[in-house]
């Protein structure tokens, strides 16, 4: 048996219940809609240039990351494909 890391009740194989995790700004309807958005108007990526694939597909990646107070507003967001926007990590386009 399994205890979600959060509550610390059992779980039903899960680490953490879907109702104990915190709310990701990744996880939006709008992050999503802008990423759908980047790959169906053809962006290529900010940082490399690649137009994306389906194993790497362009992704919608907060240019002043939520960390470090940006918001999760379209003019906040930047194409990157999924490899640049994994090593980016909370790191703002200048650093």
């Amino acid at each position: 048996m399994r205890l979600c890391g959060v509550c610390a009740k059992p779980t039903k194989g899960e680490t953490v219940h879907a109702t104990c995790r915190k709310p990701r700004p990744y996880d939006s309807a709008a992050h999503r809609a802008i990423s759908a958005m980047f790959r169906a108007t053809g962006r290529k990526c900010a940082d490399c240039g690649t137009p994306g694939t389906r194993d790497n597909p362009i992704t919608a990646h907060h240019d002043v990351p939520v960390a470090h107070g940006g918001a999760s507003v379209p003019d906040n967001y930047v194409p990157l494909c999924r490899r640049c926007n994994s090593a980016r990590g909370t790191r703002t386009g200048t650093e």
